[in-house]
């Protein structure tokens, strides 16, 4: 009788054990991967704790120029769902083989919009040389286009994953918020911007500044390196006669580059795009939207707004 009744056990416990595992595998969070912080922070704010989140770019890497791994390559074909800015901004993704049919590429949908620039090599920050490609893929530094990229993560994911529909709407909502409110403070500085001379170290805001129907003057300067004499020259060469005229770096300058420009009348503005943030960065608080009004309430400042 005993063994009858451990035989028992063991064959309702082995049933249970089967019925419990694909039940266990259906309640773990779709994973999705993103290839830079701004998406990462789009799907974070858009569905909350609903999936688990993957960014195969070190904290410390260029997103627009990193090479995945073997490893990565093998992590990227494991999840469910890729985002990517698109736009040409992940020089990578041309070089490496994806399943497509989970790729979005957020930028698609305002093809039109893009700007282009030139594809001359150079080389900075230590780094090899190289171009940024025919197309200009700082789209999410413009709020108005990052609304539309976050329109598309929320497309893709509720294409996928209908049942989570209410945390979506609610997370896209909030990024609406978020995302307007950058763009009343762009709205408040575009008629300054208009009749300053604005000049950037590298090609990082042209879509702002185009939405705000002013010029940006791109040059390729490296923020933790000496500024050249013949990098000066053009530099004033370009600057014009616009009042002010800024200069804006992606991270701070050198001091004693900020110096001798400001000798000249410009003055260096620090505006960051947000392509990364360590942890460090994040548990102090940090996060995309933090950033950006951090950024324009310096250039406010610059501006004399």
């Amino acid at each position: 009788m005993m063994k009858a009744s451990l035989a028992l056990f063991s064959a309702l416990f082995a049933a249970a054990c089967a019925h419990d595992a694909p039940e266990a595998e259906a309640a773990a969070p779709p994973r999705v991967a993103t290839s830079f912080y701004p998406l990462t922070y789009f799907v974070e704010t858009i569905a909350g704790n609903e999936l688990e989140l993957f960014t195969p770019v070190p904290a410390q890497a260029d997103p627009a120029l990193w090479k995945p791994d073997t490893d990565a390559l093998l992590a990227l074909q494991e999840v469910d769902l890729i985002l990517l800015n698109g736009a040409g901004f992940e020089q990578w993704v041309s070089k490496v083989s994806l399943p497509e049919s989970r790729v979005i590429y957020t930028a698609d949908s305002f093809r039109e919009t893009w700007i282009g620039h030139d594809e001359e090599s150079h080389s900075h920050g230590g780094l090899a040389p190289h171009s940024h490609g025919a197309i200009n893929g700082h789209t999410w530094v413009d709020p108005v286009l990052a609304e539309r990229q976050a329109e598309a993560i929320f497309a893709a994911l509720l294409e996928r994953w209908p049942d989570r529909r209410a945390a979506f709407e609610a997370g896209l909502a909030s990024l609406r918020a978020q995302l307007a409110e950058q763009e009343r403070l762009w709205r408040d500085l575009c008629s300054r911007l208009r009749t300053a001379a604005v000049l950037a170290s590298h090609p990082s805001y042209d879509y702002p500044i185009r939405s705000c129907g002013a010029r940006i003057e791109n040059f390729d300067l490296d923020p933790a390196a000496p500024l050249s004499a013949a990098e000066l020259d053009e530099i004033l060469l370009r600057a014009g006669e616009g009042v002010p005229r800024l200069m804006l770096w992606e991270s701070e300058p050198q001091a004693a580059t900020r110096a001798v420009l400001l000798e000249h009348g410009i003055e260096s503005v620090v505006f960051e795009t947000g392509e990364a943030l360590d942890d460090a960065e994040l548990a102090q608080g940090r996060n995309f939207q933090t950033l950006m009004l951090d950024n324009l309430k310096r250039l406010a400042e610059a501006l004399g707004n």
